[in-house]
């Protein structure tokens, strides 16, 4: 059964290699960007405080990128203006790839075939995980070595890459359980795109006012609190 199994993990990888090369160069752009580029505008310390007591605090900048931690670093400023927008990418980029991988295949009628042979609905479902695995380790790679290349450690760039990761395998989740609930892949698509954004805008709501407590009823508030370059015991060890 290896056999078929592989041949479903390959069929996944090669049917979604468009969408990952797309998003993986994505956050390749947007963290090698944040970090190089805040180092060489702000060089001097005195530069970044003086951004982050005009910027950091920003309601609108709370909204959009969440709040911030230890951001006169290059680190911090990075995991802060680069992980908050590409949170929402890799919550997306796990529905897609849930639903494009367990749903085509079924209702364009092909998982029939593929049933009916040697494969059993748990090898075919294991076999798809395996594909989308494939996929996310390439965001993990290109956001580590974005973060590499922008002059970042090793160990917080790697925690960086495993932070959005787990943002990514978390909606992968999310969308395999509503493709089991909704009978079209359209109708599983948008059901996972709406845990999204209420996932956002409870985000928002944590980040804007004095109900900080939210964030840990959401993935991309835990995300926000991974602190993968401002105090992780993952990248500096207990104290």
């Amino acid at each position: 059964m290896a056999g078929p199994r592989s041949a479903i993990a390959r069929r996944v990888v090669a049917d979604a290699r468009t969408r990952a090369l797309s998003f993986s160069a994505l956050f390749f752009a947007v963290v090698w960007a944040n970090a190089a580029g805040y180092k060489s505008t702000y060089p001097h310390l005195e530069d970044r405080v003086k951004l982050v007591a005009n910027f950091a605090d920003n309601k609108a900048a709370r909204m959009l990128y969440g709040a911030g931690h230890d951001l006169v670093t290059v680190g911090g400023y990075t995991a802060w203006r680069a992980g908050g927008l590409l949170a929402m990418f890799a919550g997306l980029f796990g529905i897609f790839a849930a639903t494009r991988a367990m749903r085509t295949e079924e209702d364009a009628g092909r998982s029939e075939l593929v049933l009916a042979g040697t494969v059993t609905r748990t090898g075919s479902f294991v076999a798809s995980l395996t594909g989308i695995a494939a996929t996310l380790a390439g965001l993990w790679a290109a956001t580590t070595l974005a973060a590499l290349a922008g002059g970042l450690p090793l160990r917080g760039s790697c925690f960086f890459g495993l932070v959005l990761l787990a943002i990514a395998t978390v909606y992968v989740a999310v969308g395999a359980v509503t493709n089991q609930v909704f009978p079209t892949r359209r109708g599983a698509l948008g059901a996972a795109a709406l845990v999204l954004g209420i996932d956002f805008l409870l985000r928002i709501v944590a980040d804007t006012t004095d109900h900080f407590f939210i964030h840990w009823f959401t993935p991309l508030g835990w995300a926000e609190e991974m602190r993968a370059f401002s105090g992780s015991h993952a990248t500096e060890g207990r104290k």
